[in-house]
């Protein structure tokens, strides 16, 4: 038993890479010029901006999705509407804050 056993300290991880496929149309970290990491999902740029469109064209609460964001896990009656696949699903407030990540990362490098 080390010090930090003894003082109930736990040993910190060192910081997991973020990696793994867009969530929504499975493209690779390195095929996609950003990746937003959710919730045990991801979504890439492209989607972002694919979804976003597909959003703005549906009506409100309308959707052939999950009943649930997933990665806000808000139900389809507290969001406007949800877009994406059986897959992976994803709500306009997730969308705007993706886009917003997406902007920030642009102008930040």
């Amino acid at each position: 038993m080390g010090l930090r056993d003894w003082l109930g300290l736990k040993r910190k991880k060192p910081p997991s890479r973020i990696g793994g496929n867009c969530s929504f149309c499975g493209q690779a970290p390195t095929e996609s010029k950003k990746l937003v990491a959710g919730p045990g999902l991801f979504i890439c740029d492209s989607c972002v901006e694919n979804l976003s469109d597909m959003a703005r064209g549906q009506e409100p609460r309308l959707a052939t999705l999950p009943d649930a964001c997933s990665f806000c896990s808000k139900s389809r009656r507290k969001v406007r509407v949800i877009v994406g696949d059986e897959k992976a699903s994803i709500c306009d407030q997730c969308l705007g804050l993706c886009r917003d990540i997406l902007a920030e990362r642009l102008r930040s490098g």
